[in-house]
């Protein structure tokens, strides 16, 4: 798409799509990641065992972290940079992440073990997100301020909701089990539908999914 829209020499379009997926990428990311984030040690005990639950669980969550940052980035600047012909810039990157990534873990894995591997992971993905987002800003003419205000808040904003919501059902109902994992899973995606509608993406410029609704059925 992004190597289309620059042999057109359609520049507006070309940023309107950085800026449209990027928030669409963080919106899958966190409600994937927060579900992790809260519920995945359980997932892991009822899978794995309860016995790897807490060690693993806090991997995954380290991971988790770290990948709300990165995957939107990676899932959307990279490859645009890349259909622009940046290659060259987006292979250096990779490449420096995998090398940081390997010291990091060497370094760490010593005193802290699994947790340090995990924190060799983390810190380049982190690391790399922000470089990205500095690149693919700079080349599609899109301040940091202006983006963050179009791609994070309102997705940051619905995610204390979801949040909140996962943390009760941990906390206060307790899950185990696959059962109450899958319900629980189940009343997230619910939540997660609503506040896209009804906070990420409404009077949205390019997408407002309620204002299509309403035209369709209202009066």
């Amino acid at each position: 798409m992004a190597s289309r829209l620059k042999a057109q020499d359609k520049e507006v379009e070309l940023r309107a799509m950085y800026l449209r997926w990027s928030k669409a990428a963080l919106s899958i990311v966190l409600f994937v990641g927060l579900y992790l984030l809260v519920l995945g040690p359980e997932f892991i005990g009822w899978w794995v065992g309860d016995h790897v639950s807490a060690p693993a669980g806090e991997v995954l969550q380290i991971l988790t972290l770290s990948f709300i940052v990165y995957l939107p980035l990676r899932g959307v600047a990279l490859p645009a940079l890349s259909g622009l012909g940046q290659i060259k810039v987006c292979s250096l990157l990779i490449l420096g992440m995998g090398v940081l990534n390997l010291l990091i873990s060497l370094v760490l894995v010593q005193p802290y073990g699994l947790r340090g591997v995990a924190l060799g992971t983390a810190i380049p993905n982190v690391i790399f997100a922000v470089v990205m987002l500095v690149l693919a800003c700079r080349r599609f003419k899109v301040g940091i301020g202006e983006w963050l205000a179009y791609v994070a808040w309102k997705p940051m904003l619905a995610a204390v909701p979801m949040l909140a919501f996962l943390l009760w059902m941990k906390l206060d109902l307790g899950i185990h089990g696959i059962v109450p994992l899958v319900l629980a899973d189940l009343a997230h995606c619910v939540l997660f539908c609503v506040l896209e509608v009804f906070v990420v993406y409404k009077k949205d410029p390019w997408f407002d999914p309620w204002a299509r609704i309403y035209g369709k059925f209202g009066p």
